[in-house]
């Protein structure tokens, strides 16, 4: 299944992050389940009637939908024409208010804590390999591998954890978003596990190196992250990226002169700079 989409009796609904959301295994607001009920067919009365069941029998439950008994739902006084028609608009419900966590359930999957998600990232094989850097360009890849980057990052977590992944995802569009909105939460377990794996052998490697220091004590993988974009993807006249760039080195005799003269000319134009300053 795609991470960012999942399909529901034929239609494909986006997954979007749900935060703050009630979770799988909240109670619906009672509105919401006869608004779903109306979209099935059933008539305002029916609806209301069939609700009232389903919240005794904890119908109204996310979880109960992930995998539904037809033969319970018309034991409930869903007529057999409409059962397919109410799983549909009740799981569509729940893809709304619940999101991934919904998502991994119909999978098949159950819910796990986050200590025993981020034990799976911890042990999890085949990380992906990030960019060669080099000293020269001040440890940073370039701004397309840098990106290919994140994306297969986000893949591989996709697997181990859905939630983070958006985040991961939700990070590389927009590195200057509020953490409070994120699905997975800065410093959080999960996203420690993350962090270890970053700086691990598998990791960052002298990517860490722009990593800034309140990001790399916390260890929280998500803010590492927040780091590297805002300094690889911001453009380079915000940034100053270029000032602390390497020069590129001279390795041939040619070199020396070519050399010489572009340092004379950043001499006499710092130098002009001064005088303009105390003049």
């Amino acid at each position: 299944m795609d991470r960012e989409q999942i399909q529901v009796y034929g239609e494909v609904i986006p997954l979007v992050e749900v935060a703050g959301g009630p979770g799988v295994n909240a109670r619906l607001p009672a509105v919401e389940v006869i608004e779903a009920l109306l979209v099935a067919g059933l008539d305002e009365d029916e609806a209301a009637e069939v609700a009232g069941k389903l919240k005794k029998e904890a119908y109204d439950v996310p979880s109960a939908w992930a995998s539904v008994d037809s033969a319970e739902l018309q034991g409930l006084g869903i007529p057999r024409g409409r059962i397919k028609g109410v799983i549909a608009a009740m799981q569509k419900t729940c893809v709304r208010n619940c999101g991934m966590q919904f998502a991994r359930l119909m999978e098949g999957g159950s819910e796990k804590t986050d200590q025993e998600v981020a034990a799976a990232i911890m042990r999890a094989k085949h990380v992906p390999q990030a960019p060669a850097v080099k000293e020269e360009t001040g440890w940073a890849p370039r701004v397309d591998e840098w990106r290919e980057y994140v994306l297969a990052l986000a893949s591989w977590l996709g697997t181990l954890d859905p939630e983070q992944a958006l985040t991961v995802r939700r990070i590389l569009s927009d590195w200057e978003s509020d953490p409070t909105t994120w699905t997975v939460q800065a410093r959080s377990r999960r996203s420690m596990a993350l962090g270890s794996v970053l700086r691990g052998q598998e990791g960052l490697k002298q990517m860490t190196l722009l990593v800034g220091e309140a990001a790399m004590e916390a260890g929280c993988g998500l803010l590492m992250l927040v780091d590297l974009c805002g300094t690889l993807l911001t453009p380079e006249d915000e940034v100053g990226f270029a000032k602390w760039q390497h020069p590129e080195p001279i390795t041939q005799a040619y070199m020396v002169e070519a050399g010489v003269l572009a340092w004379a000319a950043k001499t006499e134009e710092t130098a002009a700079g001064q005088r303009q300053v105390c003049s």
